[in-house]
């Protein structure tokens, strides 16, 4: 018959466990006197390793009280940090809105110069279609068909289309020049950081 070899292990354990924990030595009380019945002198190592356990529980509760404190510490300077965090989130949003009072104005201004720009271009585009007419009633074939007076009545009129276009030209410029200046203000403007 085969003896399993963890089974046989498995007894010696027990045995050791019986005769040791629960065995002759289980009480540390008697062990202590059977020891220094016969040892007597003992007794001021037993006295020496109780003052050192004394220590050791002390520097251990030493130990988990400061650990208890620096949590509880940790968790104040969390909540701290956390209602500072909030108060400044809110003093960024404030800022941020001040700021952007400041770009929407400004794109706003930006949209009324595109449309005047627009509303410009096309009245030079109809300026040059006029000049064009102007210009092809006073070449030099058309011309022989005009009485003085059409000549020079078509002459005043190109005279004052390409005045116009000049004026307007110089409004096209200055407006050209502020969306340019405007533009640049918005990048400027823009909040880093956000």
């Amino acid at each position: 018959m085969k003896i399993n070899k963890a089974f046989i292990l498995g007894v010696c354990l027990m045995m050791l466990a019986v005769l040791f924990g629960c065995g002759w030595l289980s009480n540390e009380e008697e062990a202590r006197k059977m020891v220094l019945d016969k040892d007597a002198p003992f007794l001021r190592i037993l006295e020496e390793k109780e003052g050192v356990d004394k220590k050791i529980k002390q520097a251990r509760n030493l130990l988990s009280a400061e650990k208890k404190a620096a949590n509880n510490r940790i968790r104040k300077i969390k909540r701290e940090c956390s209602v500072q965090e909030k108060k400044v989130k809110l003093e960024i949003k404030g800022l941020k809105e001040g700021i952007n009072k400041y770009v929407n104005k400004i794109k706003s201004d930006i949209r009324s110069s595109s449309s005047k720009l627009k509303v410009k271009k096309r009245i030079v585009r109809n300026l040059n279609s006029s000049i064009k007419e102007a210009n092809g009633l006073l070449d030099k074939e058309s011309q022989a068909k005009l009485t003085p007076e059409e000549r020079k009545r078509w002459q005043e009129k190109l005279f004052d289309l390409k005045l116009q276009k000049k004026d307007i030209m110089a409004d096209i410029s200055v407006l050209n020049n502020k969306l340019s200046v405007e533009k640049t203000k918005v990048r400027l403007l823009k909040i880093k950081n956000r």
